[in-house]
């Protein structure tokens, strides 16, 4: 335990440090974020207001120039709320919220991840390491601890609605930089060194505008997932929001479409289906026919417009046999089909000899560099682990242990949050409720989706254990008898316990 007259000591030594770190190595960037030591201060005493950026800057895509190896803001932030939680921890001496299935597999996932990091190396050059790509390691390990450690996080109702309302506004931010991108022909490219930049995309998109090509896409599909989570969260089904909220998610959608990623369509979609299935659930079979209904339909009453639409849309729905899709859109979607099954191949014939300790995540740049060079981007996405396959990477990454370790957490992930779903039902405030509908619906859609569509173990488990941790938090702080938490876990403070406790229906009728 931390005495709290030793908190100012080390404060000062921190700031001490990396003033003389940056003296000696030159590093002036490294003063200058000694700049926004009084902010972080201010930020350390008030773990809410940490955690509404945190959520805000979900879909913002913005990063700090000289973070390593594409590192987000977002990423900082969680890494910056985590060691606050921990030294609330140690200082408060209080007690950790009381763990379940979920996070003793997390513990067992931990473990492997420390023995592959020392069995393979850590990958981090100024660690000492030669090789490169370790960064993952450090992000998994932190929302991990995240997970563990988050669940004595207070929070109210109105924090809540104004990080996801901020949420929506951040995602815009990847929307404009594009749009000054793509508006200035390519020559105002400066705000890319502040958002993070999917630069092969950017440059055949502006290629194709250019040219007049059918292949340019845009990606907004973070705004586009941010407006859905939103009108799920704020609208309802029923009552007199109910057109907007549809208009909501058909703009959602249709945002979507322009990025060309068939799984980004799969993620809008998927998401509301499993969104309407849990609102609903003595009503699956007639919703699931109604769904499924509405989307054939959609896809019937675009055909006719298929031709005129931009080359993403068009890439988007390539999938519908039916369509009209002009030969280079359907034939780049083909490829793409072609180039996963290839690096597929290949990872299969090195999984049995990773079976007992994994590969790693770390790679041999030099190796990843040269086959750059050859222009030959199956053997380079290889070598940097890009295998396109949750089950694969988990496999060959982090061995046979690795597989079923993180197996194991992503299932007992979900089945704790839906656990806690059928508590909260009738005990959350209807924005709340519906809140917690829309996160856990897009984290079982994570989890089916990294073994059946898309899925990688350096990112994807990061972000499944995000949207587990903001729903740990959720029922923590929402529900009147929580299911992890302790004596000083608060209700929300707006809402009186009878009415926490009355359904939806009744609550809605004595509110108005």
């Amino acid at each position: 335990m931390i005495p709290r007259a030793l908190i100012p000591i080390i404060a000062v030594a921190v700031v001490v440090l990396i003033a003389m770190f940056g003296f000696t190595t030159r590093g002036y960037a490294v003063h200058a974020m000694l700049v926004g030591v009084p902010v972080v201060l201010i930020l350390a005493s008030n773990i809410p207001l940490v955690f509404t950026l945190t959520l805000a800057l979900l879909r913002s895509q913005l990063i700090i120039p000289g973070l390593p190896q594409g590192m987000m803001l977002f990423d900082v932030m969680v890494m910056f709320m985590t060691a606050l939680i921990i030294g609330q921890h140690a200082i408060t001496k209080k007690k950790v919220v009381q763990w379940g299935p979920s996070h003793r597999a997390a513990i067992f996932f931990l473990a492997v991840v420390l023995v592959t990091i020392a069995a393979r190396g850590i990958g981090i050059r100024f660690l000492g390491s030669s090789l490169w790509g370790g960064f993952p390691y450090i992000n998994l390990i932190t929302y991990i601890l995240f997970y563990l450690t988050c669940g004595h996080v207070v929070f109210q109702e109105k924090q809540m609605k104004r990080a996801m309302i901020l949420m929506l506004l951040f995602s815009l931010i990847p929307v404009f930089a594009q749009i000054l991108f793509f508006a200035s022909g390519g020559t105002i490219y400066q705000q890319y060194a502040f958002v993070k930049a999917y630069a092969t995309g950017l440059l055949g998109t502006l290629e194709g505008m250019e040219s007049g090509g059918q292949t340019a896409r845009l990606y907004f599909q973070g705004f586009g997932m941010s407006l859905l989570f939103f009108a799920l969260a704020f609208f309802s089904f029923e009552g007199r929001k109910k057109l907007l909220l549809i208009l909501c998610i058909l703009l959602a959608l249709g945002i979507s479409l322009l990025s060309g990623f068939r799984n980004v369509i799969l993620g809008i979609m998927g998401t509301l289906f499993l969104f309407i299935m849990l609102t609903y659930p003595k009503k699956r079979i007639p919703v699931t026919i109604a769904v499924g209904l509405s989307f054939v339909t959609f896809l019937v009453a675009l055909t006719p417009f298929i031709p005129s639409l931009p080359g993403g849309v068009q890439r988007s729905l390539s999938f519908v046999p039916w369509y009209d899709i002009p030969y280079e859109v359907r034939y780049e979607a083909e490829v793409s089909l072609e180039w996963r099954f290839d690096i597929w191949d290949m990872a299969w014939e090195e999984v049995p000899d990773y079976l007992v300790v994994g590969k790693g995540f770390a790679f041999n740049k030099s190796l990843l560099d040269a086959y750059t060079v050859r222009y030959n981007t199956r053997i380079n996405a290889f070598i940097a682990h890009n295998y396109h396959s949750g089950p694969l990477s988990l496999l060959l990454d982090l061995g046979l242990a690795g597989f079923i370790t993180g197996t194991l957490l992503l299932i007992f992930v979900v089945v704790d949050a839906y656990r806690g779903y059928e508590d909260f039902r009738n005990k959350a405030s209807p924005f709340i409720f519906r809140l917690y509908t829309v996160f856990l619906a897009y984290m079982i859609y994570l989890v089916l989706a990294f073994y059946i569509i898309y899925g990688d173990a350096r990112s994807t488990i990061a972000d499944i254990l995000f949207y587990a941790a903001v729903l740990q938090i959720l029922r923590n702080n929402f529900s009147m008898k929580a299911e992890y938490g302790g004596p000083d876990i608060a209700p929300a403070s707006s809402f009186n316990r009878r009415e926490l406790s009355m359904p939806l229906g009744q609550y809605r009728r004595i509110r108005k």
